[in-house]
């Protein structure tokens, strides 16, 4: 009879390890849970974060990690870019400011230029300033060079094909581009955008046939190699705007001319952008 009692909590240990296991269970399929509602919202960083704090053995969807783990990377590049104080100050050079925005340039290993350029948008709200972004199609409208522009697939609200023309008559390139956005907002108060030019050798992106080279005279596909931006929250109606991008626009020109030309392109981005929005806001409602 004594011994029955001490029976008791040695028979309650395998239930309460039942109880522990199926406890972990819940909290990794919350987490998981937790990571697939952030990426639908095109939370890629905080999906990256989520992700990153589960084993693996914790992970019950392959597919949607990898996904994140593709979008969430890219993106903390693109944070990088904009955040590693060793890269500002030990390679950018050249810095410039005109209107209120600042250009500086660096070279990569390859040689290849990259341009930065960063400056505050104030008096415009966060709506309008994203709304001149999103309408591709009439990026001609006040893009300097810019001939056309058009969307040519959207896989969903945050990611997208496009392909636009720059130039002149005698100097004309045009590229196919994807880019993708990250709703950093709630943790970081900021969006980022990503995105780079397809390989030539890609003819379809998620079932839409991408557009054929154009081989006439004085034509090239250009090559952007990378392309990041911020928009930093500062205020209800201002926020500070900043490009990274490093384009390879195929020509034979000497690379003082081209490197001139591209600062002075660069640098024009933000001032034009902050025009625009203040015109798309006192436009009167339709």
């Amino acid at each position: 009879m004594a011994s029955t009692p001490a029976a008791a909590p040695a028979a309650a240990a395998p239930a309460a390890a039942q109880g522990s296991a199926a406890s972990g269970a819940s909290e990794t399929a919350a987490s998981m849970d937790i990571i697939r509602k952030h990426a639908a919202d095109a939370r890629w960083l905080d999906a990256l974060d989520a992700l990153d704090a589960l084993s693996a053995d914790e992970i019950d969807d392959e597919a949607l990690a990898a996904e994140v783990r593709h979008h969430g990377e890219r993106f903390r590049s693109a944070k990088n870019a904009f955040e590693d104080p060793e890269d500002d100050i030990h390679q950018w050079q050249g810095r410039t400011e005109r209107f209120g925005v600042e250009t500086a340039f660096r070279y990569d290993d390859a040689g290849l230029l990259w341009l930065k350029t960063a400056g505050n948008m104030e008096d415009v709200d966060l709506f309008h300033t994203v709304a001149v972004l999103r309408e591709i199609q009439l990026f001609g409208e006040w893009i300097p060079f810019l001939r056309q522009s058009r969307v040519v697939k959207e896989q969903d609200f945050a990611r997208l094909l496009a392909h636009f023309t720059i130039g002149t008559a005698f100097f004309r390139r045009d590229c196919v581009f994807r880019v993708a956005a990250c709703n950093h907002a709630l943790s970081g108060a900021s969006l980022f955008f990503e995105g780079r030019s397809l390989d030539d050798d890609v003819t379809e992106w998620n079932g839409a046939a991408v557009p054929p080279r154009d081989r006439s005279w004085g034509m090239e596909r250009m090559v952007v190699r990378d392309f990041y931006a911020r928009v930093q929250f500062l205020s209800q109606f201002a926020q500070r705007c900043e490009v990274v991008v490093c384009v390879d626009l195929r020509t034979r020109l000497p690379r003082a001319v081209l490197d001139f030309f591209l600062k002075r392109l660069v640098g024009l981005f933000t001032p034009v952008w902050k025009s625009t929005s203040r015109r798309w806001r006192e436009a009167p409602e339709i």
